[in-house]
């Protein structure tokens, strides 16, 4: 049930002169609508939809971030209902186990709320984002507590240096205005060989192309571009990259801002890390996870990868290029981005 068209969003089944089936066409289309933040659009069209053709071309990732919607709108009895769906009809997808904890945390949503709010703790957005992750409680908790979008509460010049910089190889680190702790590398799983093979490819010296630098040895923020995504759902795929981190990553604190460039794209800046090798190891192991493990509901097209520095940051936000800024970094990368 829903195999044609949830093949279609992962992209397994596109063959080349394949004709789209209407209805596999309507659905990805109300898949856009939600993920775009046009909810009550989505929820007309789903409806006209699902009387036309039933729930044979529903989808997790639909049926998930439609969840998600309800959820932001405390209707727990709707969004129940369509993880249960997830459940029975896609067991064997990665977002069935998601739904089954999301669940859970619905039915225990009182219950947590009220925990938090009784903290004896200044709720800052990142204290009530990371503790928020640890109780699984994502996003429902977050939505309630958080007093500014976190799409807009951040600064537009990022920190140069975090409480310290993410060093993903066992090498000796650049020297940086940044303190490494000593055990910042312990925890942290030994890189494949042939990741460690990209060394051999990042310039030595720096580059520009009149506007963008690139610099190796600068340091470089992960950056998750998203395309078309609303606020619930980047809130979702920031906590959960923290979740991914957290298992990951364990004893390190990789932090995670997210940064509104414009209407069409928002970034999700992690770091920062100490060069842009240990920020490409970053990207090698993490981005097969994500359509599997990390953000199975957002499909491909609708997130990237790349890296940056805080001086083409700057760049690309005052002059909001985001395209620019990736024609920039695909030629230093042509098999990377």
């Amino acid at each position: 049930m829903g195999g044609r068209f949830a093949k279609q969003l992962t992209g397994e089944l596109a063959k080349p002169g394949k004709k789209t089936d209407p209805a596999e066409k309507q659905y990805a289309a109300i898949y856009n609508l939600f993920l775009a933040g046009k909810f009550e659009e989505a929820k007309e069209a789903k409806l006209t939809a699902d009387k036309q053709f039933g729930n044979s071309y529903w989808t997790p990732q639909l049926l998930y971030i439609e969840s998600i919607y309800y959820i932001k709108q405390k209707q727990d009895s709707t969004a129940i209902n369509r993880l249960e769906n997830i459940v029975t009809l896609f067991d064997k997808s990665p977002l069935a186990e998601k739904a089954i904890t999301m669940i859970d945390v619905l039915k225990r949503r009182y219950q947590i709320e009220n925990y938090l709010t009784n903290l004896n703790v200044n709720k800052t957005e990142e204290i009530v984002s990371r503790r928020v992750d640890l109780n699984s409680a994502i996003p429902l908790v977050a939505n309630t507590l958080m007093k500014k979008d976190t799409a807009t509460n951040i600064p537009k010049q990022l920190p140069l240096v975090k409480k310290e910089l993410i060093n993903v190889s066992n090498t000796k680190t650049i020297s940086t205005a940044a303190v490494i702790k000593k055990d910042s590398i312990a925890s942290l799983p030994k890189a494949p060989l042939k990741n460690l093979e990209i060394t051999n490819a990042l310039p030595a010296n720096t580059l520009n192309n009149t506007s963008y630098t690139f610099n190796a040895a600068d340091t470089q923020y992960v950056v998750v571009v998203l395309n078309k995504v609303d606020p619930i759902f980047i809130t979702e795929s920031r906590n959960a990259f923290n979740r991914y981190n957290q298992d990951s990553y364990a004893g390190q604190m990789i932090d995670i801002y997210n940064r509104r460039i414009n209407n069409q794209y928002q970034f999700l800046l992690i770091g920062p890390f100490v060069n842009a090798r240990d920020a490409i190891l970053y990207i090698d192991r993490t981005k097969p996870l994500a359509k599997s493990r990390i953000i199975p509901w957002l499909t491909p097209d609708k997130y990237s990868f790349s890296i940056i520095s805080n001086a083409n940051m700057t760049i690309l936000v005052s002059k909001e290029d985001v395209e620019g800024y990736h024609a920039f970094i695909q030629k230093l990368f042509p098999d990377k981005f």
